[in-house]
């Protein structure tokens, strides 16, 4: 199924995602990479505050640093520094 730009994804998915970054982040497993490319498929349709939430998410990453920096880049362009 595919999502036009002006769809927005229910609360309760996009809160599932915010959870599953929230998990991944302190894993040293795969876990991340399948988040974030999750993350990176849904963020059309995810509200301000869920985007917030995940990239603030995305900063406390302690494992696989890589994948969460990868992500920013793509969806907002951020390169600022861990914690900033």
């Amino acid at each position: 199924m595919r999502h036009t730009k002006n769809e927005q994804m229910e609360d309760y998915l996009q809160i599932s995602l915010q959870f599953a970054a929230r998990y991944a982040h302190h894993r040293d497993t795969g876990a991340s990479l399948v988040v974030c490319k999750a993350i990176e498929r849904a963020w059309p349709m995810l509200g301000e505050d869920t985007r917030r939430g995940i990239i603030q998410e995305s900063y406390e990453a302690t494992c696989n640093r890589d994948d969460w920096q990868r992500m920013r880049e793509k969806l907002v362009g951020e390169c600022l520094p861990s914690g900033g």
